[in-house]
């Protein structure tokens, strides 16, 4: 989600809030919808995102910007108006799958594991070792997982 940030500009809370609004959309199809064929009906994720507290002309707003910009396709479903997401949409959902849920081993190649490993603390200085060991094992996860 995207995080607001503090500005002088009229407008760019609520610009940041807007985003915000559409990216838990696509959060809900792609989690929810997208794999029950895609849809859900304007009035059920109307009611899902009241209970979050969001009010019906936001997410009537939200909608239409995900349709004009091609993430959300317009479709009836039993007489009920509704949204799916689009192939576009969808494809960008598969490639994020991928990158998430890959099982791969890292490699330096990839800028996923660190080059050079920190080096060992030496044995011969107990105290030191533990006091540095927790920073360092830190320092290693926080290079994996950038």
């Amino acid at each position: 989600m995207t995080v607001a940030t503090e500005t002088d500009e009229p407008g760019a809370d609520a610009t940041a809030r807007s985003a915000r609004l559409r990216h838990l959309i696509i959060t809900v199809y792609g989690l929810y919808a997208r794999h029950d064929g895609g849809w859900l009906s304007v009035a059920t994720l109307i009611r899902l995102l009241a209970d979050l507290g969001i009010d019906e002309p936001a997410v009537r707003s939200a909608i239409s910007r995900l349709k004009r910009r091609g993430i959300l396709q317009s479709r009836r479903h039993d007489g009920a108006a509704g949204y799916q997401l689009s192939a576009e949409a969808l494809a960008i959902l598969r490639e994020g799958d991928a990158r998430i849920f890959r099982r791969g081993r890292a490699t330096p190649a990839d800028g996923s594991a660190p080059a050079h490993p920190a080096p060992a603390t030496p044995q011969t200085e107990p105290s030191r070792k533990r006091g540095r060991c927790g920073r360092r094992d830190w320092s290693r996860i926080a290079i994996v997982c950038m």
